[in-house]
């Protein structure tokens, strides 16, 4: 079986150049805990790829670049395992990056299956609407030549702060649209 952990990391041969980019602070514990089950899955499973969207903040309030390029890279465990990881390139404008991410997500997630002679698990970390409707859609595509696991570190009404009324109205739709994938 081929395996892919779809994560939002920071990749550590650029994580330098996305603090300097940031307009605030990075999530140092989430990416810390994805990491760590890379280096788990990657003792217990083989065949592991990592298809990675960093969570950065959007151009231009909170992340000083419009495009975050595609980056591909080995990520070496600490027992030194060496595994493919593909960060597609996006565009990070306010309100329009995170369906730029899905439908990187659909794309890059779909060549894998397509080109897969075995079945292919999707190992997804953290409930995001664009996850979650990314994968929807690829269950519904490639049916059982598929598996999707989900990993849950928060529930989505824990996850962020919430300052402004705006957020509110959109956590409660995020939260009516997670109800129809489960």
């Amino acid at each position: 079986m081929k395996n892919i952990f779809l994560s939002c990391f920071l990749p550590e041969p650029i994580y330098p150049d996305i603090v300097r980019n940031s307009k605030g602070s990075v999530s140092n514990a989430a990416d810390a805990l994805q990491k760590s089950f890379v280096e788990g899955l990657s003792e217990t499973l083989r065949n592991l790829t990592i298809i990675n969207f960093p969570s950065i903040g959007m151009w231009p309030r909170t992340y000083r670049k419009l495009f975050f390029p595609t980056y591909n890279y080995t990520y070496v465990t600490y027992k030194g395992k060496k595994i493919e990881c593909n960060s597609p390139g996006f565009l990070n404008l306010y309100m329009y990056s995170r369906h730029c991410i899905y439908k990187k997500m659909l794309s890059t997630i779909g060549q894998v299956v397509e080109k897969s002679t075995e079945n292919v698990c999707v190992i997804v970390y953290a409930i995001m609407p664009w996850t979650m409707h990314a994968c929807y859609e690829i269950k519904k595509k490639y049916g059982d030549k598929i598996r999707i696991v989900l990993i849950v570190p928060d529930l989505p009404e824990y996850q962020g702060v919430r300052k402004y009324y705006v957020q509110e109205l959109i956590l409660k739709r995020r939260q009516s649209k997670y109800h129809t994938y489960y």
